[in-house]
């Protein structure tokens, strides 16, 4: 699962590396402390339909059979759709269109999981070891209001979590599919065979993340605009640490 995130684009070398987008329209994306999926923001996407450019899609996927403005808010009421399960996405009369022919890359630096400790959820914000920009495996559709205009609508692929992500999001054990570098331009290819795409729906390497425990924040929206909010916090001394190698919960490999 994955319905937080955030992004900040001041380490965008691999994104760039690929040769999908230039430097300079990465670095005017807006910074994000955090992303909450439920508010069904519009984000920054690089989609199979427009490589090279950076385009803004609503968090939520409504798929092109929903017509109409009712429709669509009734639709993203009665239906969770900021994950798709990979492993049934292909099957699926929401997504599996999608998943074979409108395929994204959906921009981020960091996301948030919670841990089960007892009774109480303890919040991590985790990124790549190398702290860079990365990118989710999304997929794309668009509906039409009565006016004929298209809205564009996107959701993050998941998969089984990997051995550091099984430790903290310790319920679901689920996690987002982060794409390695060298898979981000074959994910986006209209070319790409449609019978190996179990290849790339796979979960990242445990070494390839690192995660630390921050302060809680969902009830307490004036942290959302404050910096500190992804700083590591040690649940057991009640303190905020600068670097989160110092961190009691902090979990890598």
């Amino acid at each position: 699962m994955c319905f937080y995130y955030s992004i900040n684009t001041k380490k965008p070398d691999d994104i760039v590396k690929s040769g999908l987008i230039s430097r300079d329209k990465l670095i005017n994306i807006p910074k994000k402390l955090v992303v909450n999926g439920f508010e069904r923001p519009c984000l920054p996407v690089i989609s199979s339909n427009c490589v090279g450019e950076v385009e803004y899609f609503q968090w939520g996927l409504i798929p092109k059979s929903v017509n109409g403005k009712e429709n669509a808010d009734s639709f993203a009421k009665q239906y969770n759709t900021l994950n798709a399960k990979s492993e049934t996405a292909v099957k699926s009369k929401t997504f599996g269109n999608a998943i074979n022919n409108q395929r994204c890359l959906v921009l981020a630096s960091g996301f948030f999981e919670w841990q089960h400790v007892n009774k109480q959820r303890i919040p991590y914000y985790i990124t790549l070891s190398s702290e860079n920009l990365f990118a989710f495996a999304g997929i794309w559709d668009c509906w039409s209001d009565e006016q004929g205009q298209q809205h564009f609508t996107y959701t993050i692929l998941t998969t089984q979590a990997n051995e550091l992500m099984s430790r903290i999001h310790n319920t679901k054990k689920r996690m987002p599919i982060i794409l390695p570098t060298d898979q981000l331009s074959i994910w986006l290819s209209t070319q790409i065979n449609k019978n190996n795409l179990n290849s790339y729906l796979r979960e990242l390497a445990s070494p390839e993340l690192k995660a630390h425990t921050i302060k809680p924040f969902l009830s307490d929206h004036q942290q959302i605009a404050n910096d500190d909010i992804l700083a590591s916090y040690d649940y057991e001394n009640g303190a905020t640490q600068k670097n989160s190698n110092n961190t009691q919960l902090t979990i890598g490999f």
